[in-house]
């Protein structure tokens, strides 16, 4: 019984190995291997082409921060607070100004300024009531334009001719809806 058989390989003694034919038989793998290195070899050369040139000595010293400077806002000189009062007022800050004024009128020592500080006060004020009626009156009017349209022109309409003077945001928009839907339902 024989456990390991012995197989002898052929004898290449005889033959001789030779380039040419393997390059004969292989020339499509020769081929392609000389395409891939030569564009391998372009590809090193253009990005050595590209590159920067190597630095001789350090490109400078570390740059210094400059603080940000930021600008100055709008600063206003020291005002008392009557003038501070008018300022919200001019602003369209209705309600502070009616606070400072209200301080004012109650604890300023001034008699004078703590009698116009009073006038001035009822004038915001109804200047503010005003503003709040327009507002009602037009939100009841943008509601009502869903269900009753005829009543909401008439509103609008009342809100134009009671307060058409008036610089107001909701009275602009009285006036614009106004313009778009009544006139429509009037023609």
């Amino acid at each position: 019984m024989k456990f390991l058989e012995e197989k002898t390989l052929p004898n290449f003694e005889n033959e001789t190995f030779s380039f040419w034919t393997w390059l004969k038989e292989n020339r499509l793998f020769v081929f392609f291997s000389v395409i891939l290195i030569l564009v391998a070899l372009g590809l090193v050369i253009q990005n050595h082409q590209n590159a920067p040139a190597p630095l001789a000595y350090p490109l400078g010293e570390p740059k210094e921060t400059k603080p940000k400077i930021e600008p100055l806002k709008n600063t206003l000189p020291p005002m008392t607070s009557f003038e501070k009062a008018k300022l919200y007022f001019s602003k369209g800050k209705i309600s502070k100004a009616i606070q400072l004024m209200l301080e004012i009128s109650k604890n300023h020592k001034n008699p004078a300024l703590r009698k116009e500080a009073t006038d001035l006060l009822h004038h915001y004020h109804g200047i503010q009531i005003q503003k709040e009626k327009i507002r009602r009156l037009y939100l009841e009017a943008y509601v009502l334009f869903q269900t009753a349209p005829q009543k909401a022109c008439t509103i609008l309409d009342g809100i134009l001719k009671e307060y058409g003077s008036r610089q107001d945001a909701y009275l602009q928009k009285a006036k614009n809806k106004s313009a778009i839907l009544c006139r429509k339902m009037k023609n």
